[in-house]
């Protein structure tokens, strides 16, 4: 456990940090830039100190400013609170280097899931899954390569359920199938005697194009034939617990795997 740590942070989110750092008896040290002189998470840290001008290109933005504020302070630790640099893997990285504690996830695993991508494929063919966290839980994505199929009542047609699965599973429809709300999994809901139908087609694949654009008739004729399945579309906005948009058990597995490791030392 560490005794002194440096915010790399400012306004709500670094006052938010001092006060639980002054509830474990941890030391702060506030970091600020000449614009931020008397903003409160400086006047509320037990240390503070300037680290460059006001854009935050030439302040929170400065790794190096960051990292030599900690290193004279005598801080051991570093929290950058979200955005600035806190997916900065190569900070992350000089963080380690100069042997200070990152508050966060190590440099590899930011330098693997460091952008928006929902997975990305390494040089010797692994696929690495990826996922952006954020404040607002709405707004966390599902990682990797996906597909999505619907369900389908074999006795009338209608759609059911739809499934967000990982790019690599077989679902066998001749099985009951098990769904759940990702953010209450206590809401779960067994379907039989259903179809499946794959949502997503590819447009390329292995580097050439494998999609043809339908006809005119034949979206015409497509149209024609979800006419009959369009309540239960519009239905699933109006009452939710009728229809289904849930992820496979696969899926949230890796996805709480991700957001375990997305917290770090945290």
């Amino acid at each position: 456990m560490f005794s002194k740590i440096l915010i790399a942070n400012r306004g709500e989110i670094a006052v938010r940090i001092i006060r639980a750092c002054k509830e474990m008896g941890v030391q702060t040290v506030a970091v600020y830039s000449e614009a931020d002189r008397d903003a409160l998470h400086v006047v509320l840290a037990d240390e503070s100190i300037c680290i460059g001008p006001a854009p935050a290109a030439g302040s929170y933005l400065n790794m190096s400013a960051v990292i030599s504020a900690a290193v004279l302070t005598g801080c051991q630790a570093i929290h950058p609170g979200y955005g600035f640099l806190s997916e900065n893997a190569d900070f992350a990285r000089a963080c380690e280097e100069n042997g200070i504690l990152f508050v966060g996830p190590s440099s590899q695993v930011l330098a693997q899931m460091g952008d928006k991508l929902s997975a990305k494929e390494m040089p010797d063919g692994t696929i690495v899954p990826k996922i952006k966290i954020s404040a607002n839980p709405g707004k966390i994505t599902n990682p990797h390569y996906k597909k999505v199929y619907r369900l389908y009542d074999k006795a009338d047609g209608h759609a059911m359920a739809d499934l967000i699965c990982v790019h690599d599973e077989v679902l066998d429809e001749n099985r009951p199938m098990e769904l759940f709300d990702p953010e209450a999994t206590w809401k779960r809901k067994t379907f039989e005697n259903y179809t499946l139908r794959e949502l997503q087609v590819p447009i390329f694949l292995g580097g050439e194009c494998v999609y043809t654009s339908p006809g005119t008739a034949q979206i015409r004729a497509y149209c024609k034939e979800q006419l009959d399945t369009l309540w239960d579309e519009v239905k699933r906005f109006e009452n939710p617990h009728t229809y289904y948009v849930d992820l496979s058990q696969k899926l949230f597995d890796i996805k709480q795997e991700l957001l375990a490791k997305k917290g770090g030392n945290a």
